[in-house]
């Protein structure tokens, strides 16, 4: 069972997986999900813009759309697997098409640091577009042409629950890139 809140909390609706769906594709195979699914619930919280409380035998968990993102040091591959992306088409942008980033009402980018010792750029920051202060700090990223950024991902929900999912790396910057959005 799946409880949808909207943002502010006016109602609350309860949902199955599949009816979750809609909104989210990945709630059509809950089966496909890591073991532990607190970071992909809470992504899918801000996503949605809504309260989750997401209820199966294995367990309880909870994704509020304004709580401060935390920010575990994860590689791109385990961001993929934990947020349940992998699977999906990527946008390479084209330095050009990341002001585009600046329209999006809704959504996520994920800021991955330089390279470090062991050659894989981690999760320094979340910023949830939903929120005033994580849209300023995007624009003066944007502004300062990703300084300090070696990948920059992004992701929102269009109709029918799917998901786009654009990446920016830190290399392409400033070189023209063959696909663009």
């Amino acid at each position: 069972m799946i409880l949808f809140t909207p943002l502010p909390p006016q109602c609350t609706v309860e949902h199955t997986p599949e009816r979750m769906a809609r909104l989210d594709r990945r709630f059509a195979c809950p089966g496909a999900w890591p073991a532990d699914p607190t970071l992909l619930v809470q992504d899918c919280a801000r996503v949605l813009g809504a309260h989750l409380t997401v209820r199966t035998a294995a367990g309880q968990w909870h994704g509020d759309p304004l709580a401060p993102a935390a920010t575990p040091p994860l590689t791109e591959p385990e961001w993929l697997t934990a947020l349940c992306l992998g699977t999906l088409p990527t946008v390479h942008l084209a330095p050009a098409h990341l002001e585009a980033l600046r329209g999006w009402t809704a959504g996520v980018v994920t800021v991955f640091g330089k390279a470090g010792p062991d050659g894989a750029p981690r999760v320094a920051r979340v910023l949830n577009l939903g929120v005033f202060l994580d849209r300023v700090e995007l624009d003066f990223l944007l502004d300062g042409g990703l300084t300090g950024v070696g990948v920059l991902r992004a992701h929102r929900v269009e109709g029918g629950g799917h998901l786009t999912l654009w990446r920016a790396q830190r290399p392409a910057i400033g070189r023209s890139a063959a696909s663009c959005p």
